[in-house]
């Protein structure tokens, strides 16, 4: 293993490029930690981190602390993220997703991204209102919530809600 402490370090390996406040490379350069100010980028999509662990060689990506990621497609926010980059398969705790196609915003304590658009929520909640900040106009909560790629969900334990008032369960 192999520590690299400068006040901003960066590595531009083959898809990503990664800039933190300490790097440290371990197994012959398959896995980089990097803590503080961490930002990946790789293609449109940033990354950015309190810490992230990347195996290049096995194409994951671990982060905590802060995480949010700007894609074209997609933005997230959460606590923390792990995430498979070859199948876009994924977990999410106490985060936030808003998926440009639709203008849906998904929030909830556990996600479990699947490939593709797909995505099962624990304690969560959607909307399509656009809201800047606050509570939303209406939003669907439930105890777990499942969206398919091509527009269908399901829910379990449901309540319909206008602004923070439930109004069908």
């Amino acid at each position: 293993s192999s520590q690299i402490g400068m006040a901003q370090a960066q590595l531009r390996s083959g898809e990503i490029d990664l800039s933190a406040d300490t790097l440290t490379v371990e197994e012959a350069g398959n896995v980089i930690r990097a803590e503080g100010n961490v930002e990946i980028k790789r293609e449109d999509a940033f990354l950015r981190a309190d810490t992230v662990r990347v195996n290049q060689a096995k194409q994951e990506v671990e982060a905590k602390g802060k995480v949010s990621i700007v894609d074209p497609e997609w933005k997230l926010k959460a606590d923390y993220l792990r995430m498979d980059l070859r199948e876009e398969r994924g977990e999410i705790e106490q985060g936030e997703v808003f998926i440009e196609k639709g203008h849906i915003s998904l929030f909830g304590r556990r996600f479990e991204k699947l490939t593709g658009q797909a995505y099962h929520i624990d304690d969560g909640s959607f909307t399509t209102c656009l809201c800047e900040s606050g509570i939303p106009t209406w939003q669907i909560k439930a105890r777990e919530i499942g969206l398919s790629r091509d527009g269908e969900g399901f829910l379990k334990g449901g309540t319909f809600h206008i602004r923070d008032v439930p109004i069908l369960y």
